[in-house]
């Protein structure tokens, strides 16, 4: 499975430990196909590009991936943006927000009744969260792919 993260990045830089745990976390189900959103060379490896650039690069990720995961606890247009686009595709989306955190869940995203919304605390609850979330589409998957009355016949 093709994971791509979303979460705010340019001017909310104090969550890039919570993004480290969590794409530490979706890459035990998954390839994350942006795993340099948390890292702190970041801004250096992409200083020579063009906000173009950044641009198409983020989009073919989002038509790569099979899921979008978007942490949405500071607003950030490019995340929604991400998210519609992801919709728009027809992907999978999960969308995670922290409870502690002092902003207030969007109500573009909230009022979206095809986004299911995870609330977490910590890390340790967002764990567990995808991996219960990982666990039921794997349970979804095996069932669906049964095989039918054939596999009894001789």
């Amino acid at each position: 499975m093709k994971i791509y993260f979303s979460g705010a990045i340019r001017w909310w830089w104090d969550n890039r430990e919570i993004y480290k745990d969590i794409i530490t976390e979706l890459e035990k189900y998954g390839e994350v196909l942006n795993p340099r959103v948390a890292d702190e060379s970041l801004f250096a490896r992409e200083a020579h590009l063009t906000d173009h650039e950044i641009f198409v690069s983020d989009l073919e990720m989002v038509e790569q991936a099979d899921l979008v995961f978007a942490e949405i606890s500071q607003p950030s247009l490019w995340v929604w943006y991400e998210i519609w686009y992801a919709e728009a595709l027809k992907k999978d989306v999960m969308v995670f927000f922290r409870t502690t955190s002092e902003q207030r869940l969007s109500v573009m995203i909230n009022g979206n009744s095809d986004i299911e919304i995870h609330y977490y605390a910590n890390i340790n609850e967002a764990t567990a969260i995808l991996k219960e979330l990982f666990e039921r589409d794997e349970d979804k998957k095996a069932i669906l792919e049964w095989p039918g009355e054939e596999r009894f016949q001789e």
